[in-house]
């Protein structure tokens, strides 16, 4: 539901006291049986954050981008809105972490100062788009591909990602938050925020654009991209979407009728977690 910047931060003021509690789901866990639930899939570049019982997601401005929404109840591909509040839609979950294998990177490490994204003035930052959304029962990543395809220079963001791929040797390209429906009807929504014109300089001059929400601290730029990957499209039809999401399920997707060939080198994801303890 797209709403207006005077709908937004009221939906930012009211929140925690109209919904609170949620179920007490642990990690990797479906709700329990019975329940209706209504999924988010993110395609490309987000950045996320917890912001108290709001998860906070946002993707800047970039020219050479494709915004779209895709939506289970209709036929017709729309453009991302600048705003998405959904708290009238889904039930509040209890998971407050992003998965190992997504990419993260904690706040203090592009400030020195208290940081969190602002989500009630996109354009002074050139959001372009802002979602407020309750906390899911559920965050899984897909797509997998191996850590060492994402190569980036040397840098605050970059070496501290390096040093956990050591650790961690897949990452995934996709992002599906898990909610149940809070009037039972089952559903999903897809955003992506995915590439036009697909080379080394168009994808770091995107991450670039991440500097817009995430201030100058944020330093991420790629050495190189895997030769492996198929050239951007466009975002797939809505007929279409279901095989979209198995196969990017599978792997990169390589048929360009398919959409888009989603990768973690072109299309990263980011979570902020919280300042790192001394």
């Amino acid at each position: 539901m797209a709403v207006d910047r005077r709908s937004l931060l009221k939906a930012l003021a009211l929140a925690p006291a109209m919904f609170t509690g949620g179920r007490t789901v642990a990690e990797g866990l479906l709700p329990s049986s019975g329940k209706a639930l209504f999924k988010i899939h993110l395609f490309g570049l987000f950045i996320m954050e917890f912001q108290g019982d709001n998860l906070i997601l946002v993707t800047p401005q970039y020219h050479n981008h494709e915004y779209c929404l895709l939506r289970y109840d209709s036929k017709e591909i729309q453009d991302l809105p600048e705003y998405i509040a959904l708290w009238d839609k889904l039930t509040p979950g209890s998971i407050k972490e992003f998965p190992p294998k997504s990419f993260t990177f904690p706040a203090d490490l592009i400030t020195s100062k208290p940081y969190a994204m602002d989500p009630t003035t996109p354009h002074k930052h050139k959001h372009r788009c802002t979602m407020v959304l309750p906390k899911p029962c559920l965050i899984t990543v897909n797509n997998f591909q191996d850590s060492g395809l994402f190569d980036p220079k040397p840098g605050r963001v970059g070496d501290w990602i390096k040093k956990e791929n050591n650790a961690i040797s897949q990452r995934g390209s996709r992002t599906t938050l898990t909610y149940e429906s809070r009037d039972g009807s089952p559903g999903w929504y897809a955003y992506f925020s995915i590439h036009h014109h697909l080379n080394l300089c168009t994808v770091n001059s995107a991450l670039r654009s991440v500097r817009h929400v995430c201030g100058d601290g944020f330093d991420l730029q790629l050495q190189s991209l895997p030769k492996l990957y198929a050239k951007m499209v466009h975002c797939p039809s809505p007929a279409r979407l279901d095989d979209f999401v198995k196969q990017s399920d599978a792997g990169p997707l390589q048929e360009a009728g398919a959409g888009a060939g989603v990768d973690i080198a072109s299309c990263p994801q980011f979570g902020i977690k919280p300042p790192r303890t001394p």
